[in-house]
């Protein structure tokens, strides 16, 4: 009955630029609208751990959950912020950055419990 559409945070630490971002989850709409009768809800990226490898990122992490909020309600699909669920970032402490990323991007499993638990409660 639904489909859920993750993302973000890798386009954000290969630098890949806000036009061609906004492109893309454009198409995903686009394609999605035309292929399934399904409700859409995008999630956009939680909190990371990591440092962009980019010497200079292309824009905040922010820049890419608003343009995902933008273009996905511009498409009538639903949004949840990721921001929302309590991940760490690279300032928190360590064994809790551990627990709860495999690559300091990515959850682990106790970080992917965490992650059921909010998206949960963002959709009840």
């Amino acid at each position: 009955d639904y489909i859920f559409v993750a993302g973000g945070v890798n386009d954000w630490q290969l630098g890949v630029s806000l036009d061609d971002f906004r492109t893309a989850v454009n198409n995903i709409c686009e394609y999605l609208k035309y292929h399934t009768n399904k409700e859409v809800i995008f999630i956009t990226p939680i909190n990371n751990a990591s440092i962009s490898p980019i010497e200079k990122p292309v824009a905040e992490l922010d820049a890419y959950r608003d343009i995902i909020f933008e273009v996905a309600t511009l498409h009538n699909c639903s949004v949840v912020n990721g921001k929302d669920f309590n991940f760490p970032n690279r300032n928190d402490n360590i064994e809790l950055i551990n627990y709860m990323y495999g690559d300091k991007l990515h959850p682990t499993e106790n970080g992917y419990k965490v992650y059921s638990r909010a998206l949960r409660t963002a959709l009840c």
